[in-house]
């Protein structure tokens, strides 16, 4: 090996790693709050296919939202990635046509809404 390869070796041996770096969801903390509410609920997505083609992944988001605020009375709503993961699996034009959601509400008026183990 030439010398310039061994030393650049060599300084790398030398240096320390950096420390990993973990990032964590805002909404992905254990559970310290307090649960006021837990609730199961098949939420109908038939409103998301009277939009047009591409747009029906996003409206059953916002569909989804939308009636978990109103059927809970929360400020705020956080939709967890697997259920997000759910209503975009098929692609943006193709929505399941019904979605089980797993919706706790907490002492701070926050909904979090999961995925139930019967709609995979």
């Amino acid at each position: 090996m030439s010398e310039r390869r061994v030393e650049r070796l060599e300084e790398e041996k030398g240096k320390e790693e950096a420390p990993q770096r973990t990032f964590t969801l805002p909404f992905r903390r254990k559970e310290e709050e307090e649960i006021v509410e837990e609730r199961e609920m098949t939420i109908n997505l038939r409103r998301a296919y009277l939009s047009h083609g591409y747009n029906k992944a996003p409206r059953a988001v916002r569909l989804v939202r939308k009636i978990v605020q109103r059927h809970l009375k929360v400020d705020e709503v956080k939709i967890m990635p697997e259920v997000n993961q759910f209503l975009w699996r098929r692609s943006k034009r193709k929505v399941a046509h019904r979605i089980k959601v797993r919706i706790v509400k907490t002492k701070d008026n926050i909904a979090r809404v999961y995925l139930a183990e019967a709609s995979s």
